[in-house]
């Protein structure tokens, strides 16, 4: 196989990357990208366990860090638990024994959800061979992978190289850019999500609800009872299987990352939080949970999102990042940004059982890439 870490340039010379995989982050790394949701990924390497593990892949020219891709390593994971609960109920005890496979993924989740690609360079004329090195490392060097999983936003362009994709949950974002302050920003949208969301913030006001907006660093025992909180939010959306949830929702690295905070507050009682990460003009929610024996009443959550909004507003942000549409709420809450998963398997039964038989019956797909979509920058084949 041709390595699909060198991408000829147009004088005729390859100018390869070298790429590793490593569990580490310095100070003097984080300084050269500058980017807090890089340093948020890092924050979950201690979080890991035998099953699931995050990593940078680092790619270097000349010894000199160039880029970064974060990856999620799954190890051994029966992927019929990622189908839809109808079909995963025959599938599973069918092909479950021979589903464990193990699965990197690229992508932004550990991030925030950040809706970008997943490959991070310092000059981003260095994308498409960053991209290009990452990928043919973890074919050619990485032999526990098994499955290669990409995700990234979808633009009108499919996947290539050996790789095959479809559109899977979108990410929700509302766009606040040039308004003057959350009445202004209601007046801009259709007449039923305007009414409803006027409604929500009576019924919570009314009831005595306020929010506040927390700086980092949070001390400890404030940190404890949000995690609560998320512990409760993430088991009321069990059903819809996270196979890295240990790593992402763990207590020391929320410690850790001590993102910004909009708590909801009920005769002073924290009864819900929002926590995100502002970067480059965008607010990205990277936890967020309920009390649920007193937050639902008084439409806690649908008010923590017209909250963020206010106060991504105030703050001159351009929109604000809610994660992936898993609920109703979320869809009131912004527009959809379609997101496509591009998918390489090592060996060929794998491959045709993923697209044949898997595929379009894991919960996260929305539908096949349509039709003619052209590919991205070139990626030497995979195979």
């Amino acid at each position: 196989m041709e390595n699909p870490s060198q991408v000829a340039l147009e004088d005729g010379r390859a100018d390869p990357l070298d790429v590793a995989l490593e569990h580490d982050w310095s100070g003097e790394e984080s300084a050269l990208f500058g980017d807090p949701l890089l340093d948020s990924f890092a924050h979950t390497f201690p979080a890991a366990t035998d099953r699931a593990a995050t990593f940078f892949a680092k790619a270097r020219r000349d010894g000199e860090l160039v880029g970064v891709a974060p990856l999620v390593l799954i190890r051994k994971y029966r992927s019929t638990r990622l189908i839809e609960p109808k079909a995963r109920r025959w599938m599973d005890p069918l092909i479950g024994p021979f589903a464990r496979k193990t699965t990197c993924l690229v992508d932004t989740a550990l991030m925030a959800f950040r809706h970008e690609a997943p490959f991070f360079a310092r000059d981003a004329r260095d994308l498409p061979l960053l991209r290009s090195a990452v990928l043919g490392h973890l074919v050619a060097e990485a032999k526990e992978v098994d499955t290669i999983i990409v995700n990234e936003p979808w633009a009108g362009i499919g996947p290539q190289g050996g790789f095959e994709g479809f559109l899977q949950l979108p990410l929700v974002t509302a766009s606040v850019a040039g308004h003057r302050n959350f009445e202004d920003y209601l007046k801009a949208l259709p007449k039923k999500r305007r009414r409803n969301a006027q409604q929500e913030r009576k019924l919570f006001a009314d009831a005595g609800g306020t929010m506040e907006v927390a700086a980092p660093p949070h001390d400890r025992a404030l940190m404890r009872l949000l995690h609560a909180q998320l512990m409760a939010s993430e088991a009321r959306n069990r059903a819809l299987e996270v196979p890295y949830s240990e790593i992402m929702n763990d207590f020391e690295t929320l410690c850790r990352q001590q993102p910004w905070l909009i708590l909801a507050r009920l005769d002073g009682a924290i009864i819900g939080f929002f926590a995100f990460i502002p970067v480059g003009g965008v607010m990205h929610q990277c936890h967020g949970g309920l009390d649920y024996e007193r937050a639902q009443a008084v439409k806690t959550y649908p008010n923590l999102m017209h909250a963020a909004v206010e106060h991504a507003i105030a703050q001159g942000m351009r929109s604000v990042s809610f994660g992936p549409l898993n609920n109703e709420a979320k869809r009131r809450a912004g527009e959809p940004q379609p997101v496509m998963a591009s998918f390489w398997c090592r060996d060929a039964v794998s491959r045709f059982m993923m697209k044949n038989v898997m595929m379009k019956r894991f919960q996260v797909y929305t539908g096949p890439i349509p039709a003619g979509a052209a590919g991205p920058e070139p990626v030497p084949a995979v195979s």
